[in-house]
């Protein structure tokens, strides 16, 4: 991963850097070391993990059908601090070609697609820049002591790369026929589909409208007062033998 770090921010600051402006990743050297031509030095120090960038949960990978295929450990990032420095034949060489690079760095929030390696612009994730001066209390001065240099002008770059695992699990191929055991027959009987054991069916139940009526004469509720009875229904009285005279008989007649 730091040799892709390497040249992807090689093919950033060539292009950005006045003509002529060689690009090493070497360690920048002593006082007495100044190159007749223009010299940037990128010094990589310190390597971090980006513990809140860690993608959470299993990564795939798919196919042109889009079905998964692979599936791999989460993503991961770090963050890799460089040491920049300029060298030129004077020191205010050395600060115009310091000044070249941060303006070249300050237009960008990540690294162009462009310059990125065939291996990070594979995993499709950005790779972001940072820039700001070394805090004047750590780490720059201890770099300083470490590298048994003087102090000197510089500028702290950190980029956060992309690591994709290279551990894949390999996936079982989905299978091509999916028998569910049923074969054709002619015989209607045996079309039937199987009786499966298990527990016996539940009964059929079957329900029957039931009328009831209630009789007035049977009411026993002693706070409900019972309707009186009807009178008794009488035959109608026969009709009376109306007189003779009524009737246009006379009474003389004897039959």
């Amino acid at each position: 991963m730091f040799h892709e770090v390497d040249a992807s921010l090689h093919a950033f600051l060539t292009d950005r850097l006045p003509e002529g402006t060689a690009v090493s990743f070497d360690a920048p050297p002593g006082a007495d070391g100044r190159p007749d031509a223009p010299q940037v030095c990128l010094f990589l120090y310190h390597v971090a993990e980006d513990a809140g960038g860690r993608a959470a949960g299993w990564g795939e990978v798919r196919d042109e059908h889009h079905q998964v295929i692979k599936r791999h450990l989460p993503l991961r990032r770090y963050d890799l601090s460089y040491l920049v420095t300029a060298l030129a034949p004077s020191v205010k060489d050395e600060h115009r070609l310091l000044g070249a690079v941060l303006a070249a760095l300050v237009n960008y929030e990540s690294l162009p697609t462009a310059c990125l390696s065939s291996s990070l612009a594979a995993v499709g994730r950005p790779v972001p820049l940072r820039t700001a001066v070394l805090d004047p209390v750590a780490p720059g001065w201890k770099l300083w002591s470490a590298l048994q240099m003087p102090p000197r002008a510089c500028l702290d770059l950190v980029v956060t790369a992309p690591l994709l695992p290279d551990r894949p699990l390999e996936l079982a191929s989905p299978p091509d026929i999916l028998d569910l055991g049923i074969t054709p027959s002619s015989d209607p009987a045996q079309a039937r589909p199987p009786v499966m054991p298990g527990p016996a069916a539940s009964p059929v139940r079957r329900w029957t409208t039931v009328r009831i009526r209630e009789r007035i004469g049977t009411r026993t509720d002693p706070d409900v007062p019972a309707p009186s009875a009807p009178p008794p229904q009488t035959d109608p009285p026969a009709p009376s033998e109306a007189p003779a005279e009524e009737r246009g008989d006379s009474p003389w007649e004897t039959s």
